[in-house]
């Protein structure tokens, strides 16, 4: 349903006309970004920055005009909610997961209606002036207050090795209290059902937790978990490097060669993948992290 309606000549026409219903523009803004076919196909990062400074500077006129019928507003952040990408879908954004859910929710329901609506006659919102009247009521604001204050790490999404059980665990649940999205790597299976009864609780926002099984000593299993990962949450802002295992202590004499190489594999081999990995997504993603 999202390619079919983010290919229609008339995309960019339609979806610039306002929102279903006044009530979501708190969401979703008044209307969506919407890319250019060619810039999409391209690939093209720049074509990307262009189009949001676009949208941000009509945002701001917007408000501006708005605003002459107000006193003293303070202008939301001028940045879209929903991006339509021709070839790809719909992208959904929002400070938290469970913010940008309920955009992807109201969008879902948007594309039909749309469709419907241009299909019997034509799809048309309510005037400018009414949707800034509503995205700036101060009832309507006051919905969006009603929650916590925004945690230290709202927005980030961290992953954890050897996160099943000790100082890993532990680790896991402080970013998930400080708001992050946390995903825990283990060998151990029970990685699963610990994140999801241990950590996700504790998770800010409706973030929730993610355990995902792993073996970080083979640089296959350590490239599908951040692309899981990725497809899930949408990138990677933090690693913790906490997965090792510790051998008996022995003289060398005694020491066999099997766990030598075991613990070079983990050790040595896993916190070099795990590093490569984190760093390609962080280059990827053009917005810094930490390790």
């Amino acid at each position: 349903a999202a390619l079919a309606f983010c290919g229609r000549d008339d995309l960019s026409n339609l979806a610039t006309r306002g929102p279903l219903t006044p009530d979501h523009i708190i969401r979703t803004k008044q209307f969506p970004l919407v890319m250019s076919a060619a810039a999409v196909e391209r690939k093209d990062p720049e074509a990307l920055n262009q189009a949001l400074d676009s949208f941000e500077k009509s945002y701001r006129a917007y408000f501006a005009k708005g605003a002459k019928r107000y006193d003293g507003l303070t202008m939301l952040d001028p940045f879209p909610r929903v991006v339509l990408l021709p070839g790809v879908g719909v992208i959904s954004i929002g400070a938290t997961l469970k913010a940008a859910k309920i955009v992807d929710d109201i969008y879902a329901h948007t594309m039909p209606v749309i469709t419907n609506a241009e299909a019997m006659s034509s799809y048309d919102a309510l005037p400018v002036a009414d949707l800034f009247d509503m995205e700036y009521w101060v009832l309507e604001q006051a919905k969006l207050q009603k929650g916590p204050s925004q945690a230290a790490l709202t927005g980030k999404v961290a992953v954890i090795s050897g996160a099943a059980s000790g100082i890993g665990l532990g680790i896991a649940k402080g970013l998930a209290g400080a708001g992050a999205i946390v995903v825990g790597l283990d060998l151990a299976e029970k990685v699963t059902e610990v994140f999801a009864e241990n950590v996700g609780p504790l998770a800010k926002s409706g973030n929730g937790a993610l355990g995902l099984v792993c073996d970080v000593s083979q640089p296959d299993s350590v490239a599908e978990a951040f692309r899981q990962v990725k497809a899930t949450f949408g990138g990677i802002d933090i690693a913790v490097i906490n997965a090792g295992i510790f051998p008996p202590s022995q003289s060398l004499a005694e020491l066999s060669a099997e766990t030598w190489e075991k613990s070079l594999a983990v050790n040595a081999t896993g916190t070099m993948t795990l590093l490569q990995q984190s760093m390609a997504a962080f280059t990827a993603q053009q917005t810094g992290g930490d390790i």
